[in-house]
């Protein structure tokens, strides 16, 4: 311990002169009559014995990963019994029936009630998306997905900076009586006996409100708890309740959460401050038993991702990227058979155009991996320069890191002379060195892939996230791409 003594000598000189509270207590409590010397005395000793006791006990103790939990957390799994069990991937699929009743609600709500004349265009376009069975953004996979679990009883909170409407006006979970201001939450009026959808705008404080939705999560395991950052760079305002307790606290402690951090995600020309939620942060964070999905695209993926979290036997805190620039877009919109039936998540999704506008496997001469929006720019400049030779496949899942899956889908190849990682990040952040080790080590266990090195394509080594400066953005866009697809990738050996 400290010797305080060397520092503020006088004071403690003070300090060795009084007399020390315990007596000073007893004294005053046996004038009054309150209580007999001899008695205080007895207490004194009787407290110490049981402490005395019960430091030796604690010496053979061996700790129950179970006594430290409260009665909601029961039905949960520990992370030994997680590792110890094999547990079968759960269907994220929803009866259709559910699929129409949310959509009913999704619409303009009956008069008197008066919504803007623009979101009134705006929400009868999702309500018959639905109904027609296609064309289902983002925003709307996230309604159906978080309607779908208040039916089934499940409690829904949902915090952040502008979450109400969506920091790119695409949420409206709220909408407002243009007459009287108004407020009514569509997913709070589906049945009468569903589970609470609760939403609402926090402070500009990233800090306090992740903290208090981190103790939120961890004392409602049966809901549904997320917190969303208007950007994703913003979370680093928070960085400590990452370090000290999301990533950490269970291996500390033993106390679980399964919070949802929903971070904006994408390389758009927006500078800086607004393209890059650090995932190599996150990444470093890991260590194969927490769960960690990368940058989803396809909107189905929200609905997934938020059905397994709560039909999961266990809780993990759960990291979602999702692209700004593709919320609306039609490559990313999905059919209503993608939330029904057999729909389940996968971590690994392989180029769908293989054998049709590219070769088959074993015409393949290089092949693509990449994880978020990237992919979709790598996409669109293969199909307009006529590159036929290149698979593109996505990772939907970097941790824990589907090793099995990627495997399987790099055992298919076993022409090719080039095989890469794509980021949009710069080499010194993003994915890049968490994937690099683990696709070398799968090189290793396949007999045509052996001692082969994984390329880099991406941005160079920069402090700064990304640029400031619109044009410099496209010109970087458009040297990866091109480097990537139709010329040698730059090599990388770090």
């Amino acid at each position: 311990m400290d010797q305080p003594s060397f520092t503020q000598p006088m004071m403690y000189e003070q300090i060795k002169k009084k007399v020390p509270h315990l007596e000073s207590y007893t004294e005053k409590l046996a004038r009054e009559g309150v209580v007999m010397v001899e008695e205080a005395n007895q207490m004194e000793t009787r407290v110490w014995e049981e402490m005395t006791m019960s430091l030796e006990n604690s010496k053979d103790a061996k700790a129950l990963e179970r006594e430290c939990l409260t009665a909601s957390w029961k039905d949960m799994k520990t992370s030994k019994e997680v590792v110890e069990e094999h547990l079968p991937a759960k269907s994220t699929a929803v009866a259709h029936d559910v699929i129409g009743a949310i959509a009913n609600k999704l619409g303009v709500p009956e008069e008197p009630f008066e919504v803007h004349k623009s979101l009134k265009r705006i929400l009868e376009k999702r309500q018959q998306g639905i109904l027609d069975d296609q064309n289902i953004d983002w925003a709307t996979a996230e309604a159906l997905a978080m309607g779908s679990l208040c039916l089934e009883g499940y409690h829904v909170r949902v915090s952040g900076q502008d979450v109400e409407l969506g920091t790119f006006s695409q949420r409206h979970a709220v909408l407002h009586d243009q007459r009287d201001g108004e407020v009514y939450l569509p997913l709070n009026h589906l049945s009468s006996e569903q589970g609470e959808f609760t939403v609402g705008n926090s402070s500009l404080s990233e800090y306090g409100v992740m903290g208090f939705d981190y103790g939120y999560s961890c004392m409602y395991p049966k809901a549904l708890v997320m917190w969303e950052a208007q950007f994703g760079d913003f979370a680093n305002n928070a960085q400590c309740i990452i370090d000290q307790f999301i990533s950490s606290a269970e291996s500390k402690w033993l106390l679980r959460s399964g919070l949802v951090l929903s971070l904006p995600q994408g390389f758009d020309g927006q500078g800086p401050e607004h393209s890059s939620a650090r995932m190599e942060r996150f990444l470093q964070l890991c260590s194969e038993d927490g769960r960690f999905f990368p940058g989803k695209a396809q909107s189905e993926r929200q609905h997934q991702h938020a059905n397994i979290q709560l039909h999961s036997d266990f809780r993990k805190p759960l990291v979602l990227f999702f692209s700004k620039s593709l919320l609306r877009h039609p490559v990313v919109k999905s059919q209503v058979d993608d939330f029904i039936g057999a729909s389940q998540f996968q971590p690994v999704i392989p180029d769908p155009t293989l054998g049709t506008t590219i070769a088959e496997p074993s015409g393949i001469k290089r092949v693509i991996y990449c994880s978020g929006q990237v992919y979709f720019a790598l996409a669109n400049y293969r199909e307009t320069h006529g590159v036929t030779d290149t698979a593109i496949n996505r990772i939907e899942e970097l941790h824990p890191f589907p090793w099995e899956q990627t495997r399987e889908n790099l055992h298919q190849y076993t022409t090719v002379s080039d095989i890469v990682w794509c980021q949009e990040e710069s080499v010194n952040d993003g994915p890049w060195s968490f994937a690099k080790t683990r696709f070398e080590t799968i090189f290793d266990t396949l007999n045509q892939h052996k001692g082969r090195r994984l390329r880099f394509a991406g941005r160079e080594a920069t402090p700064s996230v990304a640029t400031g400066f619109g044009k410099e953005h496209r010109e970087q866009e458009a040297t990866l791409l091109n480097e990537v697809l139709l010329n040698e990738v730059f090599q990388r050996s770090e």
